[in-house]
């Protein structure tokens, strides 16, 4: 139905995103994706397709590429009812983002904490109880933040409740893992 009005004219912009939010919402994400690129090409202000294209995106993974989207949805049209939704999806790929680095620094402290008790040869080199009770603080906070990254993907927690990144950074907070 989209596609057939698109074709009677390729400029109707509300076809366009319509075909490209359906896209979405059936999972064909590469097809979404280029749907709302090339309306883009067409109205590079059309803040609505900047945030659509940031979700499809950061469902695919891009969660860089997302942020930059969001960003321009909010800049194009600050204050309205699409940057809210825009800022909102900020956090939540931003939050994210920072996730997926400490999740990768979780996993370079375990390897280091590993190379550090064995050495090369297989005998075991002791580290002092301060190190190992950092080590183990380290590991928590990993931990944690898997915990977060899981209610983050899954937008609830575990009592089913929707997560923000306020509500992550208080979590922390309480856990003593970060300060003001």
């Amino acid at each position: 139905q989209y596609r057939g009005a698109i074709r009677l004219k390729p400029d109707l912009l509300e076809a366009r995103n319509n075909l490209a939010n359906t896209l979405y919402s059936t999972g064909d994400l590469n097809a979404a994706i280029t749907e709302f690129r090339e309306l883009l090409q067409l109205a590079p202000d059309f803040a609505d397709a900047h945030n659509n294209l940031g979700s499809a995106l950061y469902d695919k993974g891009d969660v860089e590429a997302a942020i930059r989207e969001y960003m321009e949805a909010i800049r194009l049209k600050p204050g309205s009812s699409i940057a809210n939704i825009a800022k909102e999806n900020l956090e939540r790929a931003a939050l994210k983002r920072e996730i997926d680095q400490l999740r990768v620094i979780g996993q370079l402290v375990i390897g280091i904490r590993t190379n550090h008790n064995t050495n090369h040869k297989g005998s075991r080199q002791y580290i002092s109880s301060a190190d190992a009770a950092r080590f183990k603080q380290l590991e928590g906070v990993t931990h944690l933040m898997d915990s977060c990254a899981n209610a983050l993907e899954r937008e609830r927690d575990e009592g089913g409740h929707p997560t923000k990144r306020s509500e992550m950074a208080a979590l922390l907070k309480k856990q003593s893992y970060l300060t003001d």
